[in-house]
C-alpha cells in the first residue's frame, strides 16, 4: 500500500519513473501519541530541483493510517537535498543543506514549516555540505540560545556557527581538509 506521495521520479512517464532520489530522512517534533513528524528530501531529476516533504501531525490519525505529506521545498535552493536537522521542539523550524556544488546557498532555514526558506550559509565555504547537526547542549537550556550552534560537514571539512549561520569558522585545528560525509 502506497505509504507517501511521489516525492522523486514520475511515475506517469516510463522513462523518467527512476529519476531522482531520496538522500535526507530526518525526524521532527512527536505529536502527543509520540509519532514524529518525518523529513525527507532529495532531487527529481525529472523536474530538476530540490525535493522535500514532511508529513503532518494529528492525534486523531490511527496509528493505521498513514500520515499525509506537505511540500515543502518551496524556496529551497535548486540543487539536491543532502541533509536535514529539524528542531527537536518546534515542528515548522528546519534546516536544510544541499551536496550540489554549483547551487549556493548550501545552508538553508524554515521557521514556517517549509513555506519560505532563508539562507544561512553566512560566511561557509562555496563547497557541498553533505551532513547538518544542531548542537542542543550547547544551549544549556537558555531558549535565546536554541539552534544557534550548528556543525556542517562539507567537501572541505567541518565548520561550526555559534550564531544560527551569520558566521561559520572551520573546526579544530589540524584536522584534514577532507570530504564530511555524516
Amino acid at each position: 500500500r502506497k505509504w507517501s506521495n511521489i516525492i522523486c521520479g514520475n511515475l506517469s512517464n516510463d522513462s523518467l519513473w527512476y529519476w531522482g532520489n531520496i538522500e535526507a530522512i530526518a525526524l521532527g517534533v512527536r505529536d502527543t501519541l509520540g509519532r514524529p513528524m518525518i523529513w525527507a528530501g532529495g532531487f527529481s531529476s525529472s523536474t530538476g530541483t530540490a525535493r522535500l516533504f514532511r508529513t503532518t501531525q494529528s492525534n486523531a490519525r490511527p496509528d493505521t493510517t498513514m500520515p499525509g505529506w506537505v511540500a515543502a521545498s518551496s524556496g529551497l535552493f535548486a540543487g539536491s537535498v543532502s541533509a536535514i536537522a529539524p528542531d527537536r521542539t518546534d515542528s515548522n523550524l528546519c534546516f536544510a543543506a544541499t551536496s550540489t556544488s554549483r547551487v549556493t546557498p548550501h545552508v538553508m532555514k524554515t521557521t514556517d514549516g517549509g513555506k519560505h526558506w532563508k539562507t544561512i550559509a553566512g560566511n561557509l565555504p562555496n563547497t557541498p555540505v553533505s551532513a547538518l547537526v544542531i548542537d542542543t547542549l550547547a544551549e544549556g537550556g537558555d531558549p535565546l540560545l536554541r539552534d544557534r550552534v550548528l556543525f556542517a560537514g562539507t567537501d572541505v571539512g567541518v565548520f561550526a556557527t555559534t550564531d544560527g549561520g551569520t558566521t561559520w569558522a572551520q573546526l579544530g585545528t589540524g584536522l584534514p581538509r577532507a570530504v564530511i560525509n555524516d
